[in-house]
């Protein structure tokens, strides 16, 4: 049994309103759950279920990227440790919980094979420490190897665009993937491995834009990557997660992160233990370890 743990920036659940949510115009095969749903869980396609899950943690204010990944990552209410949401990048208080304990960091001291399935360009490596990612901190932290572009064209790693266009735009040697394919790779990685994460942000910074249009394609493209990905994964032998760390493209028509909940989707072996589990974005990390199995956990 393997886990696959996706992390979608910036998406959460809102209204059932074409207007402003665009989960809801693109009518989403995945995201079905809007706010004005009467049930608990609700099930997607693919018998996936839903988890509304807190962003917030019971800090005023809305919730941002730098607390909310640490806290989605760590299963520690960072939030509350800081006394503050904290946006973008990891601030050095967050690193050093970044550093302490992840989800990686757990899974491969506990001796389960473990990956970050998203590849870097080297480039990105040169970056001020202020300008490196939750994730990045992760990997580095967790002694786990990082993939580079070369895994993509061996088929064991995939770019945060799902296509390779911005690394084919710079130069670099890559072949272009649809999103269709680049969820078949991230499926075959997933079976090769007991815990993997991918990260997928583009997301947010579509969500801060406020345009449908754009919003409209980030959609339907994660649609044909969660399409790629079940019509190659074996569900009766993983189980996958997909959770944000806060809310913000499920409502174009404020430019800022929303205070609504972020939906857990759980499918797969374990859906049912995991599902039970989870409230909050501090309970993902805990669920997932101890369904692997982790001493930590």
């Amino acid at each position: 049994m393997s886990y696959l743990f996706i992390f979608i920036d910036g998406i959460g659940i809102g209204e059932r309103d074409t207007s402003s949510n665009p989960f809801a115009a693109a009518n989403s095969k995945y995201f079905t759950a809007y706010l004005d749903d009467e049930t608990v869980f609700r099930v997607t396609h693919r018998d996936g279920v839903i988890v509304p899950t807190d962003a917030c943690l019971g800090v005023d204010g809305l919730p941002q990227s730098g607390t909310g990944q640490t806290s989605l990552f760590t299963g520690i209410n960072a939030q509350k440790e800081i006394g503050r949401h904290v946006s973008a990048y990891p601030t050095p208080p967050l690193r050093k919980l970044l550093r302490s304990t992840n989800i990686l960091m757990e899974s491969h001291s506990s001796g389960f094979k473990t990956t970050f399935a998203n590849a870097y360009h080297k480039k990105y490596f040169e970056r001020p420490k202020k300008m490196i990612s939750a994730t990045t901190w992760l990997v580095l932290s967790s002694g786990i190897k990082i993939n580079y572009l070369e895994d993509i064209n061996e088929g064991r790693a995939v770019f945060h665009d799902l296509t390779n266009d911005y690394l084919i735009k710079e130069g670099y040697k890559v072949k272009k993937m649809t999103p269709y394919e680049s969820g078949s790779v991230l499926a075959d990685v997933t079976a090769e491995h007991d815990l993997t994460l991918f990260e997928y942000v583009m997301t947010d910074s579509i969500g801060h834009k406020r345009e449908m249009d754009l919003a409209l394609q980030q959609v339907n493209k994660i649609d044909e990557f969660l399409d790629g990905l079940f019509d190659t994964i074996e569900l009766d032998k993983h189980s996958v997660l997909i959770s944000s760390d806060h809310g913000n493209m499920e409502d174009v028509s404020v430019r800022t992160h929303t205070r609504n909940p972020v939906p857990t989707i759980i499918w797969g072996k374990d859906k049912e233990k995991l599902q039970q589990r989870i409230e909050k974005i501090t309970d993902i990390t805990p669920s997932l370890l101890r369904a692997l199995g982790s001493a930590s956990f």
